[in-house]
């Protein structure tokens, strides 16, 4: 079984590293062998991440995403934000990151940018991420030029949410609304 697990994270790895320019995450993360959903699992992730239509990524599931991985199938595994920085852009056109469903997920090593909440509904809300009714973790992240145009959340919007931030910078994210508040959180 950690054989099987050991070749489908080598194959999730190899197939995020194709994709590290202008590419997109999408779809279920599942067992190699047996087809069934990994729920709780952990995903590398490399480059730089766009989206069309709704948001860069959109989390239903509490799993682990760690941005700052070097590309390589090696073990130890290495990660260094800095050095290999994961960036998920909404290239100004849509929300970056929306965790909903009761979850808790972790997010670590990322930068967040280009959110822009201009929808209706939960796509007004929270340009860089949009947490509904979850409980996810953040670590290492920075919220860097999101936007909002009609609510609140520039950066990162919290409905009925209780968000975990460990070493999170906010930085240049907006409201533009008059009766709108939190550039930064909401």
């Amino acid at each position: 079984m950690k054989s099987g697990f050991l070749l489908f994270f080598c194959f999730l790895f190899l197939s995020f590293s194709g994709l590290a320019q202008n590419g997109s995450i999408k779809g279920n993360i599942s067992d190699a062998s047996t087809g069934e959903t990994l729920v709780g699992a952990n995903v590398l992730i490399q480059g730089t991440y766009t989206g069309t239509g709704g948001a860069v990524l959109t989390v239903t599931k509490s799993i682990t995403f760690y941005g700052g991985w070097d590309g390589t199938a090696t073990t130890p595994i290495v990660r260094d934000p800095d050095v290999y920085p994961t960036t998920l852009d909404g290239e100004n056109a849509r929300q970056v990151v929306s965790i909903t469903a009761n979850t808790t997920p972790t997010i670590d090593g990322f930068v967040i940018t280009g959110g822009n909440a201009n929808g209706s509904g939960p796509s007004e809300r929270g340009g860089g991420m949009f947490n509904d009714n979850s409980s996810p973790k953040l670590t290492n992240v920075i919220f860097d030029d999101n936007y909002v145009e009609k609510f609140s959340g520039g950066g990162m919007y919290n409905d009925y949410s209780n968000p975990t931030l460990i070493n999170v910078a906010f930085s240049g994210n907006q409201v533009s609304y008059i009766d709108a508040y939190g550039g930064g959180m909401s």
